[in-house]
């Protein structure tokens, strides 16, 4: 079986009496010998890592020029889709992933508030069970 992606607002596929569902991802699955007959009427194999419709997302155009621009990209607003698209991916590509912080303990003299040292045991030692 090979792994298809349906073009948009088809629902089904036939070929030699079988009918072959599309699936809520978009895709559908057919038998090597239908590939074929499946391309031409507008179906794409799935290849790895391929966006399949669920992971499609619909943006306005001016969303995204908005965003393009606060990311330093030039943009035309007569650009095509594609190269719309193109242009966001490679911006989203150049963006570094945020650092995950880390903390620390405070620098001290290990003594506390008070200027004395603790005994280790933590402020309610010897407290269990009081009530």
């Amino acid at each position: 079986m090979v792994r298809m992606i349906a073009p948009e607002g088809v629902a089904s596929f036939s070929h030699a009496g079988h009918t072959f569902e599309v699936a809520e991802d978009g895709t559908l699955e057919v038998a090597e010998h239908a590939v074929d007959e499946a391309k031409a009427h507008g179906f794409t194999v799935a290849g790895d890592g391929e966006i399949v419709a669920s992971e499609a997302i619909t943006v306005k155009r001016e969303s995204v020029l908005k965003v393009l621009e606060a990311m330093g990209v030039a943009a035309n607003p007569a650009m095509r889709a594609d190269k719309l698209a193109a242009a966001f991916e490679g911006a989203a590509a150049r963006v570094k992933a945020p650092k995950t912080a880390e903390t620390k303990a405070p620098a001290g003299d290990g003594k506390g508030a008070d200027g004395k040292g603790g005994d280790g045991k933590g402020a309610d030692a010897g407290q269990a069970g009081a009530k």
